[in-house]
């Protein structure tokens, strides 16, 4: 199993603003400075997150990830002028037979357009097995 998820956040980011200026993001979660989050810890950020790929593997999701944030240049172009953090977060099921191992590919050419995007890249492992 693959996801992957981005993630946008700042100290001052304008969260509720920015997600009324693009509607079209459908963002699965949001979050202010000041909330509590998880372990009752105050947010010293303001964000958001959105799904770009769930699949069963990793294979097809850099290129999925590529063209969601090819089709959202107007988003990227808002959020440079924003300075606010902005990371995709591929997480891996590793441990069950069907991913004991997976592998996830990802070229020059992947990281430079994540990098001219200004979008960091992180690679989690989630340790999972075929047990209930």
């Amino acid at each position: 199993m693959c996801i992957v998820t981005w993630f946008v956040s700042g100290r001052d980011f304008d969260v509720d603003g920015f997600l009324n200026r693009f509607p079209t993001l459908e963002c699965e979660d949001s979050w202010h400075r000041g909330d509590e989050g998880l372990l009752r810890k105050v947010l010293e950020d303001s964000g958001f997150s959105l799904t770009l790929f769930d699949g069963k593997n990793p294979k097809g999701a850099v290129q999925a990830v590529r063209s969601a944030l090819d089709q959202m240049r107007d988003v990227h172009a808002a959020l440079a002028e924003l300075g606010v953090r902005s990371r995709l977060r591929f997480g891996l099921f590793v441990g069950a037979k069907e991913s004991f191992v997976p592998t996830l590919s990802l070229a020059v050419e992947d990281l430079e357009f994540f990098a001219r995007l200004g979008v960091a890249v992180e690679v989690l492992g989630y340790p999972v097995s075929d047990k209930d």
